[in-house]
């Protein structure tokens, strides 16, 4: 039994150490903040503001969601539209031009960016 679970912590550390968190940093005057990838529904865009929607809430930044996309880096994060960036980690379904994000939001694609979106999210939920 022993052996057996040495072969799987072996096999695993490899994989776990690989997928190591990583977080966006929000930087404002009075106020540091540490959001994990994992832990972001989505970003939209409100007024001049890109605005985090994650699982502890959300979380206003003055900034574009083209700089927000470009600081995150990761091709989780996809653009549904013109006003939204939604991590595909936690689209739990797409029907129509829709979004089912786990949080119970819906999020619209738009119709010009729905067969790329639609392939991105394939493409990922068969990486995993």
């Amino acid at each position: 039994m022993e052996k057996g679970l040495n072969a799987a912590y072996e096999t695993l550390l490899p994989i776990l150490l690989a997928k190591e968190e990583r977080y966006y940093i929000v930087k404002k005057r009075s106020e540091l903040e540490k959001i994990a990838y994992s832990d972001i529904f989505y970003v939209k865009k409100e007024g001049k503001c890109a605005v985090i929607v994650h699982r502890n809430g959300e979380t206003s930044v003055r900034d574009s969601l083209s700089a927000v996309e470009k600081a995150l880096g990761s091709r989780e994060f996809i653009v549904a539209d013109r006003g939204y960036l939604a991590n595909i980690r936690h689209v739990m379904k797409m029907k129509s031009r829709e979004l089912y994000m786990r949080n119970g939001n819906i999020i619209t694609v738009g119709r010009e960016r729905f067969k790329h979106v639609r392939k991105a999210i394939l493409d990922y939920w068969k990486e995993i």
